[in-house]
């Protein structure tokens, strides 16, 4: 297992949220993960993924075969959302992670992109399931009698087959829709109170981390999936600055945009340090004694996530968070809990 240290945390401020509140540390038990891996024939074909969900006590609940184009997302208070295609439409689904209870949540007619929770509200992109065309963004909130659009489609010129994520901010206001295609990435910014969309004029960018307390939007420079890779901040008009560089991983708090990140060119340590979102300043927060380790959750497109309390983050070895996987480090102090089948 990991051997943290955290050497550097008492000198930094933090921000928002890391005080009483997330003192306490919760149960391993009652968060929950999700992985999603590829399931192959015997000539290396594609035919299905396999989506695996469990708890952060090393359980493992539930596997459950996907169409080859599926995703899930999540986990949202353990929830983890997932579609399943039929020839009438899409019923996109809510497992339990930590009890394995599945729930249809809404069938829709059309395709489903994406989805996510922001609190207990739904909202879901759909699409047509025969010319692929965007039907627009869908709320399905507890007050709803039925799904709400909350804007019309669009197009993504020139970019071809992508992959569309969602991440809310940690404003409580704003969600970033990110589609990024073969060469490039479309960020549009919702707000959630007026319902309006903006499209962020940006260059060359990846995927987005998630969008500070300001409205600066933190994402990774387009380093077209190779790492080590710089960390931007991207105001409103599209102009970036670079915030960090040469990080191996990121992570941002979704409930205070406390960004972490992961040094480069450490091995075999491991070395996180913090930055400060105004100047870029880092300073270290941990070191571990394995070279494999990784924050929880990574980048979208790493197929797994985890619950992450506020005020923790959660690190291991590389891959979902199962039996054996790490350890949840308390941003405040540096408390650590361990996870997994140790407990």
């Amino acid at each position: 297992m990991l051997g943290l240290a955290v050497v550097a945390t008492a000198t930094v401020a933090i921000g928002r949220g890391h005080g009483a509140a997330a003192a306490s540390a919760p149960s391993p038990a009652s968060l929950g993960w999700y992985g999603i891996s590829d399931i192959l024939d015997r000539s290396g074909t594609v035919t299905g993924l396999l989506l695996d969900v469990g708890s952060l006590d090393g359980r493992s609940v539930k596997a459950i075969t996907l169409a080859p184009d599926g995703w899930a997302t999540g986990p949202f208070d353990g929830r983890v959302l997932y579609p399943v295609p039929s020839s009438a439409g899409t019923a996109l689904h809510a497992i339990d992670a930590r009890t394995g209870v599945d729930n249809v949540v809404v069938t829709r007619p059309g395709a489903l992109r994406q989805a996510t929770y922001l609190g207990q509200t739904l909202l879901f992109l759909e699409a047509d399931r025969t010319t692929g065309a965007l039907d627009g963004l869908w709320r399905l909130a507890p007050s709803d009698v039925a799904p709400v659009r909350m804007t019309t489609g669009w197009r993504e010129a020139g970019v071809g087959p992508g992959l569309w994520t969602f991440v809310p901010g940690s404003d409580s206001r704003t969600l970033a829709v990110e589609f990024c295609g073969f060469d490039r990435c479309a960020i549009r910014l919702l707000d959630i109170a007026t319902g309006t969309f903006e499209l962020l004029p940006t260059g060359d960018v990846g995927d987005v981390v998630g969008i500070a307390p300001d409205g600066q939007v933190i994402a990774y420079a387009a380093c077209h999936g190779s790492m080590p890779c710089d960390v931007l901040s991207i105001d409103r008009r599209g102009k970036s600055r670079v915030l960090a560089r040469d990080v191996a991983q990121v992570w941002m708090s979704p409930t205070d945009g406390a960004l972490i990140v992961e040094r480069a060119y450490t091995s075999p340590e491991y070395v996180l340090d913090l930055v400060d979102l105004a100047s870029g300043a880092r300073v270290e927060f941990s070191r571990a004694s394995s070279a494999d380790a990784v924050l929880h959750p990574s980048a979208p497109r790493a197929g797994w996530g985890a619950d992450v309390p506020p005020g923790w983050l959660i690190v291991g070895p590389n891959g979902p968070p199962t039996a054996a996987s790490g350890k949840m480090v308390r941003l405040a102090g540096g408390a650590t809990l361990q996870i997994g089948a140790t407990q």
